[in-house]
């Protein structure tokens, strides 16, 4: 989940208790880094932290110093806070690098800081793509720029170029504009991957988790009303009772889907398999033995599904992680969706290089 996505999530409880919070905003990383600009932070009046934008050290002592001079009464401002110590780059324990962070208060108690947020919680809640244009000035001038083209906020859209505000499919979802006496933060929130799981068992309940905390979007599909229900999956966001391929269009899927097939049912996997296979879908995970995996990759080849088409298929859902338990299996699919979706292999960071060549030329004869 995107650091926008995150405060958005977490400011929806703000906004209804009228809090002013601190919020710290990462804007721009010079050298390495390990967070990517858009990244937040906040802390609220009474002390309560929330987000990151480092994964921790130096930094955040000096961004904590600030948002606290921030809430009392500091205007806005950016700083650059080091990610190192000094003595530590010697011997290379530390990281190198910096980062710019924005300072501001957002207080829910005036007029345009809720309405600003509540933009873009509708645009995450109906998983349309809005544009949040932050000015890095002492009053933080901030508007949003929905789908269609209307503005919410408090300073007018033609003080960033339309094109690089507007929410189209070809911008970064993050950018630092500069202007003559200041910069602009432009931030694309674009809705949400999706997660389809049929069969409502345990182990689509830890998807359902895994989708909540990783900004997926998810829903289960199955015919059993007993199995069906928010109690079993109260992280899933849409629950469809029925017959899996009526009750949901799988030839609809985008490249941003992954299906799951949990069902351990024939009877449901086959026909959700022909439909899927006829999407965009980025991933198609089958949870089942390998024996039964195999049996029904070959049913559906000789019924004249392509082999290129089942290929797309994996068989076997999941990394090998050695995964027993229903929730370890979820985390091995969770993995693997998220390997297809960025081209990755899984291998191990600590692989020396070459290895990790080797192995990937390998994977790539098989």
């Amino acid at each position: 989940m995107s650091g926008l996505a995150e405060a958005v999530t977490a400011f929806s409880k703000l906004r209804a208790t009228r809090s002013r919070v601190a919020l710290a905003t990462l804007v721009a990383v010079h050298g390495p880094a390990a967070t990517l600009p858009g990244a937040r932070m906040w802390l609220t009046a009474d002390g309560h932290l929330g987000g990151a934008v480092t994964l921790g050290g130096c930094a955040d002592a000096r961004i904590l110093e600030v948002m606290r001079a921030v809430l009392g009464g500091v205007p806005a401002t950016r700083i650059t806070a080091s990610l190192g110590e000094d003595e530590a780059y010697g011997f290379g324990m530390s990281c190198s690098g910096s980062v710019d962070v924005f300072v501001e208060v957002v207080d829910f108690s005036n007029s345009n800081d809720p309405t600003i947020w509540a933009a873009l919680q509708d645009a995450f809640q109906a998983d349309r793509r809005a544009v949040l244009v932050t000015q890095l000035t002492a009053d933080g001038a901030q508007w949003v720029v929905g789908d269609a083209g209307a503005t919410v906020g408090s300073a007018e859209p033609h003080t960033v170029p339309s094109q690089r505000a507007s929410p189209g499919h070809t911008n970064p979802p993050v950018q630092l504009l500069p202007r003559r006496d200041y910069d602009v933060l432009v931030e694309v929130l674009s809705p949400r991957p999706r997660l389809v799981i049929v069969g409502a068992g345990p182990v689509a309940a830890g998807l359902t988790t895994f989708a909540h905390a990783l900004g997926y979007r998810s829903t289960v599909v199955d015919a059993r009303a007993e199995l069906l229900t928010p109690e079993r999956f109260p992280a899933a966001d849409d629950l469809r009772l029925g017959i899996p391929d009526d009750a949901f269009d799988f030839a609809g899927c985008n490249a941003a889907t992954a299906v799951v097939l949990t069902a351990h049912n024939y009877a449901y996997e086959v026909p959700v398999l022909r439909g899927v296979l006829r999407s965009e879908a980025g991933y198609i995970g089958l949870v089942a033995g390998r024996r039964r995996g195999q049996a029904i990759m070959a049913f559906l080849e000789q019924t004249g599904v392509a082999p290129e088409q089942l290929r797309r298929i994996q068989a076997r859902a999941g990394l090998d992680v050695g995964a027993l338990a229903p929730t370890e299996i979820a985390l091995s699919i969770f993995a693997e969706i998220l390997t297809h979706r960025e081209g990755k292999m899984g291998l191990p960071l600590t692989r020396p290089e070459a290895a990790r060549s080797k192995a990937l030329s390998a994977f790539a004869r098989a």
